[in-house]
């Protein structure tokens, strides 16, 4: 049986890749209407902060922050703002479903970070579930008719990954452990939407033309897929940990590939089908793989495990 701390922070974990998944379906409309990369993202930011700040308020949870969490905080937030921004640029320079992909890189990266300046050591389970990721996303990653994709868009990509990677990190290893979860995602928006701000010239280049498409897509992405995708996604840091949730995050490149096929009319290909199967097989193996091996090799035997 799964530990039910660990259940739970599995379930969310996979819910918040999904959801954070979804955003490319709310990102693109955006831009055909002509917003810009930070027009959407401080629209997303300050729209789901806004509304964080009503839930922390009927919740009667308090605001106050103490130095150390305030500049934490402020840092967080602008590691977060770049990661989403470098993404979100990435998609007017590569189609949106490889550009997220290609950021599935950073449970590598979140794994290679703790090694290097945490010590952790990377366990059998661990490195067999991270290099089938790896493989799963260089299938989906290539191109069948063989053009070359755009280099900026790429290093872009990166660049959100590794952000991103930091984020990850930072959440559990810093004095934002303890902060409830509501008040982590809140400040972490509210910090992150003056970036976007500052360079939008503090408003004077903000479309305010309120169109229904524009509400619409705004607040599904402040909503599904940062409210409900951050919420859950730092429950699931503090339940199992930087490794694993990041791995179970690989449900964001399956999601947004199956939002550009069946809304975005993008291909299904074998080989892009067998490279789902390869990062649906490194969830299962995170999520049950001490099961799995206890199963064929009987329970007697000696197997080290860190989750």
């Amino acid at each position: 049986m799964i530990p039910k701390q660990l259940a739970k922070g599995l379930i969310f974990g996979c819910t918040a890749a999904f959801f954070y998944g979804l955003n490319p379906l709310f990102t693109l409309p955006l831009y055909q209407i002509g917003l810009t990369p930070d027009a959407v993202l401080f629209y997303r930011f300050s729209v789901a902060s806004a509304i964080l700040a009503v839930i922390m308020y009927q919740q009667k949870i308090s605001f106050a922050l103490n130095n150390k969490e305030f500049l934490t905080l402020l840092l967080v937030g602008v590691i977060f703002a770049a990661s989403s921004l470098t993404l979100f640029v990435s998609y007017q320079l590569i189609e949106a479903g490889i550009a997220s992909t290609i950021l599935f890189i950073y449970p590598l990266l979140v794994a290679l970070i703790m090694v290097l300046f945490f010590h952790e050591r990377l366990n059998l389970l661990t490195m067999l579930a991270i290099t089938l990721v790896i493989f799963g996303v260089s299938l989906l990653y290539q191109n069948d008719n063989g053009t070359s994709l755009n280099p900026l868009g790429v290093l872009l990509v990166f660049i959100s990954a590794l952000t991103y990677a930091i984020y990850i990190i930072a959440v559990e290893r810093s004095p934002l452990h303890n902060i409830p979860v509501i008040k982590l995602t809140f400040y972490g928006l509210f910090f992150g939407a003056f970036v976007f701000l500052a360079r939008l010239d503090f408003g004077a280049t903000l479309p305010t033309d309120f169109s229904p498409t524009l509400l619409f897509n705004v607040l599904g992405l402040s909503v599904f897929t940062t409210i409900i995708s951050l919420v859950l996604m730092n429950h699931s840091i503090q339940m199992i940990g930087p490794t694993t949730a990041s791995i179970i995050g690989a449900l964001e490149p399956i999601t947004a590939l199956l939002v550009g096929v069946l809304i975005f009319n993008e291909q299904m290909t074998a080989r892009i089908f067998l490279g789902i199967i390869l990062i649906l097989s490194a969830i299962i193996l995170t999520v049950s793989g001490k099961e799995i091996l206890h199963f064929l090799f009987g329970r007697h035997h000696h197997f080290r495990f860190k989750h």
